[in-house]
């Protein structure tokens, strides 16, 4: 992964990654409890995939978050039954049926927000889960606030993936 990002960087091209780091950080230290074992595994999880690994730095990372109440209902719960998840069959995966786990995870996404880097998306405003397209569309508007060339880079977002 890190060779495909850093050669499409250098291309001139922007990468945008379902998850990266800061998701690593989020899913791992929401399994703790000590407030002083989090910042330290966030300090070690950071060091490792940038220093040891050399994974880029994002210039810009978006987080999506939801109230408290998206996973305290089980709204969450919801894309479960997605046809576009089949490989879960109709099941939540381990760490989605994990309501607290969901809550921490959340929760360091919302401290996130002072980040220079970091916008948070809301993906369920009102109590309304926003649609796959609502959303691409409001991480676009993201990708321009922030002055990213999208309208560039557009024709070859289509031709290029990493897996």
């Amino acid at each position: 992964m890190r060779d495909a990002i850093l050669s499409d960087l250098a291309a001139g091209r922007f990468v945008l990654c379902d998850r990266y780091v800061s998701s690593n950080i989020a899913f791992q230290s929401a399994k703790l409890d000590d407030p002083t074992r989090k910042t330290e595994l966030d300090r070690l999880l950071r060091w490792l995939e940038y220093e040891t690994f050399g994974l880029p730095h994002p210039d810009l990372e978006i987080a999506m978050v939801a109230r408290d109440s998206y996973f305290e209902t089980g709204r969450h719960l919801l894309r479960s039954i997605d046809p576009s998840r089949a490989y879960a069959e109709g099941h939540a995966d381990i760490h989605e049926r994990e309501t607290g786990l969901q809550l921490a995870v959340n929760a360091y996404y919302h401290g996130l927000a002072n980040a220079r880097s970091v916008r948070l998306l809301e993906i369920d405003p009102d109590e309304v889960r926003l649609d796959i397209d609502k959303v691409s569309d409001l991480i676009w508007a993201m990708l321009v606030a922030s002055g990213m060339d999208v309208a560039e880079q557009s024709a070859a977002t289509e031709n290029s993936h990493v897996d």
